[in-house]
Formats: C-alpha cells, sequence, structure tokens
C-alpha cells in the first residue's frame, strides 16, 4: 500500500501498512455505501474513519494513534483490556466505539478527548470512570450498559452535553443520584439493574423523555417521590416493566404528554381513576399482571392505540369497550374471556386483534363492522361458527381458528376476499371428514369447495 493508491499522507499510509501486518491482512478504503466492520474511509488526503471489529486485537496497536484525523473510530468485539494513557492523542475523535471487550479502566487522560459526542463501551468489566471524564462536554451519548457499575461519581454531573446514558444491565442498587442534575438529559436507561428506591431529586431532569426502570426491584412507587416525576412535563415513554408494584399512585395523572406507559410483569390488580387522565397516552402494557377485572379508567384514553393486556384473568370486557375508538391493535392472550361486548364493533380503526387462549364460545355480530381489521388470531378457544357479519371484514388478510370446535369450515370464509395465501390457519379443530380433507388445501380451493357446498345446499332447499 503506498500513499498513492489511497491519496493519503505518507505518515497515515506507512500506518495503515504496518496495521495490514499485525493485523494479518489488508484493510480496505471503503465508499460510503453500507454499514461497515472492516476497513478506513478517507475526506480528502486524510483517514477520518477506521473499522477494526473482531480483528482478534489483545492490546491497541499503537500506529492507530499516529492517524490522528480520525474522527469515527470502531474497535468493537476485541479482546483489549486496556487503552493506553496516550489515546488522547486522537484529538479529532467524535464516535469511539469499544463495545464487547475486556476493559476494566480508561486512561487518565480520556477526559481530554475535547470533541467526542459519542461513546460505546457497553460489555466491557468497568466498574468505575476516571475523574477526567467530567471534561468531556461534547458528550452527547454514554452508552455503559452490561458492565459493573455499582455507581457513577459526583462529577459525572458535569456532562452537560449528555442527551442519552444507557446503565442497563449493571450493578445499582441506588438511583445514581449524579444523574439527577444533568440538565440536558433525555433518554435514561437503568433497566435491569437491582433498584429498589427512587431519589427525590429525580425531578431535577426537566428534559427528560424516556425513562426506563424495566426489570429491577420496585415493589412501591412513593407518592412524595413520584409526584415530582409525574410533573415532568418532557416525559413521553415511562418504562416500570418487570418490577414488583402492587399499585400506581393518583399522581400519575400530570404525566398529560405521556405517550407510551410500560407496566408488564408487576403485581397490579387495579388502576387508579387518575389513570385515565392521561390525554396523550398512545401505547399501555398492563400484561403479564393480576387484573381480574378490566381496569375502567383506561376506557377514557381516547387516544389509545395499542393495548397489550395479555396474561392476565380477565373474564370480559366492559360493556363500553367500544370507547377506545383509537385503537389500532388489542392484544389479550391468555386471559378467560368468554365474550367481547357489542360496542367492540365501534372500534373502527382496529387493525389487529388477538384473542388467543381464551373462553370464546361465540363473537358478536358487530365484529363485522371493523372495517380496517387485517388480523384477527383467535386460537385455542371454543368456537364453533362464525357470525356472518364476518363476511364484511373486506381489509381481513390473516384468519387464525387454529385449536376451536369447529366440525365444518365456516361458509362465511368464501367471502373473505382479501385473505391471504397461507395466512387462513384451520388446524386442531374437531372436522368431519369433508372438511378435514381441505384445511391443507390452498385458500382458492378451499373458497371454490365452500362455494360448491352452498350452492348444493341452496339446490336441496329449493326441491323441498
Amino acid at each position: 500500500m503506498t500513499s498513492e493508491e489511497y491519496n493519503v499522507k505518507s505518515k497515515q499510509a506507512e500506518a495503515l501498512n504496518e496495521l495490514n501486518k499485525i493485523i494479518g491482512k489488508k484493510i480496505p478504503c471503503l465508499d460510503e455505501r453500507g454499514i461497515p466492520s472492516f476497513g478506513f474511509k478517507i475526506d480528502g488526503d486524510e483517514v477520518v474513519s477506521l473499522w477494526l471489529e473482531r480483528c482478534s486485537l489483545k492490546e491497541l496497536p499503537k500506529q492507530i494513534l499516529k492517524i490522528d484525523s480520525i474522527k469515527e473510530l470502531y474497535l468493537g468485539y476485541n479482546s483489549l483490556t486496556k487503552l493506553p494513557e496516550s489515546f488522547n492523542k486522537l484529538q479529532s475523535l467524535e464516535k469511539l466505539n469499544l463495545r464487547w471487550n475486556g476493559l476494566t479502566t480508561l486512561p487518565k487522560t480520556f477526559g481530554e478527548l475535547d470533541l467526542l459526542e459519542l461513546l460505546e463501551l457497553d460489555t466491557n468489566k468497568l466498574t468505575t470512570l476516571p475523574e477526567s471524564f467530567a471534561n468531556l462536554r461534547a458528550l452527547q451519548e454514554l452508552i455503559l450498559r452490561n458492565n459493573q457499575f455499582k455507581s457513577l461519581p459526583e462529577y459525572f454531573s458535569n456532562l452537560n452535553s449528555l442527551k442519552e446514558l444507557y446503565l442497563s444491565k449493571n450493578k445499582f442498587t441506588q438511583f445514581p443520584k449524579s444523574v439527577c442534575n444533568l440538565k440536558s438529559l433525555e433518554g435514561l436507561y437503568l433497566d435491569h439493574n437491582s433498584i429498589s428506591t427512587l431519589p427525590g431529586n429525580i425531578c431535577n431532569l426537566e428534559t427528560l423523555r424516556i425513562l426506563s426502570l424495566a426489570g429491577n426491584s420496585l415493589k412501591f412507587l412513593p407518592e412524595k417521590i413520584l409526584k415530582p416525576l409525574f410533573s415532568l412535563n418532557s416525559l413521553r415513554v415511562l418504562d416500570f416493566s418487570h418490577n414488583q408494584l402492587k399499585s400506581i399512585p393518583e399522581s400519575i395523572e400530570n404525566l398529560t404528554k405521556l405517550k407510551i406507559l410500560r407496566l408488564r410483569d408487576n403485581h397490579l390488580k387495579d388502576l387508579p381513576e387518575t389513570f385515565g387522565k392521561l390525554e396523550s397516552l398512545e401505547s399501555l402494557d398492563i400484561s403479564k399482571n393480576n387484573f381480574k377485572e378490566f381496569p375502567e379508567p383506561i376506557l377514557n384514553l381516547s387516544n389509545l392505540e395499542r393495548l397489550y393486556a395479555e396474561n392476565n384473568e380477565l373474564k370480559s370486557l366492559p360493556k363500553s369497550f367500544g370507547n377506545l375508538q383509537s385503537l389500532k391493535q388489542l392484544f389479550l392472550e391468555n386471559n378467560q374471556i368468554e365474550t367481547l361486548p357489542k360496542s367492540f364493533g365501534n372500534l373502527k380503526l382496529l387493525q389487529q386483534i388477538f384473542l388467543v387462549n381464551n373462553h370464546l364460545m361465540t363473537l358478536p355480530e358487530s365484529i363485522g363492522n371493523l372495517k380496517s381489521l387485517r388480523i384477527l388470531d383467535l386460537r385455542n378457544n371454543q368456537l364453533t361458527s362464525l357470525p356472518n357479519s364476518i363476511g364484511n371484514l373486506k381489509s381481513l388478510e390473516e384468519l387464525d381458528l387454529r385449536h376451536n370446535d369447529f366440525i365444518t369450515i365456516p361458509r362465511i370464509i368464501r367471502k373473505l376476499k382479501n385473505l391471504r395465501q397461507f395466512f387462513l390457519k384451520l388446524e386442531g379443530n374437531p372436522f368431519n371428514i369433508r372438511s378435514a380433507r381441505m384445511i391443507s388445501k390452498d385458500i382458492d380451493s378451499i373458497r371454490e369447495f365452500l362455494k360448491k357446498k352452498e350452492s348444493l345446499r341452496d339446490l336441496i332447499g329449493k326441491s323441498k
């Protein structure tokens, strides 16, 4: 490799040549297409991006430090355990990816990378950060997922430009207080730690849009702490999934801008009346809780588009369920629902229904009003027939009737012109011999079978 070949400075070409020998293969110059993992890119006569992922590197090649024009450096999936103190020579660095290595510390000079905006350190063995880290004033996104952190130092709060902070899968037992003073923070991910309480000063995060505390050890949400948290007008996504919560405080009503709320896998039995004031909520997940009755406050969520309520003990839906007129996706698998209310047909925007593993024996005629419905999954119920109104579902593309109690293939299926090939599923029913022969056929053959059957039925009717 020569400097002319890649039109880069001779010093950088020399460094690349030496890297070729260390790695054992030629590092290619890449174009702008695709997502690379091995190679480099140039701008003018300088190397600006370098990818050396999965190169079995055990230590950082010193030749990299000679290419001081690098803005993006990707060293993921190697076996690096440390970086040299001279790493601060890379003064042009804006993006640094060191994920999936074995780093236990960072050099003391690390904070001298004045232009660094993105730092990926997930899946290493870090327990602390150097004091100079507080000087990374340009840092906007920091990924420390899957390390060994138990706490963060106070100087961490000096990262005033930080917008996204990923601390998932560490060893935190308490909410890191220094995080509460990050004035620009928009996304905070603390899922899958062992946090059991929240600090009172969390309300300082006035720009916070996303807060994930899924997979922790939260049992209670004290009103005195949650009231200021729930006053954060910026909050759009809140995730308390996979905790041990038994109740939700009434002050949740203050989250009027919240769009996504995840409460999956807790110990909830009901929701406060004030829950219905979450007027901007578009997606709600209450799956895998202890609800025996459908929480009525949900019916006031006029903008709700996605509702996940599977794996509860629901036996029915309220008569006014049809109030949820913005609903597009409904997940009610693994409950004990026996009937659907007539108002179900008012859900004119509903596109997907999943009612797998319930106790349904019939469907209301009003289901035929769901003109936007594309997917209807009714597996593992006790249905013996379908209402004639099903034939009005002109947008229906997928219909799953497996493992019900049908003896014959419902004739009304022939009217479902948009059903896609292989997306009519009928196996596992106690069909009579004629119907049993048809269930493995393509959709057109089944329609023809039902059409002939209908003609024969009409002929017999006329001869009587």
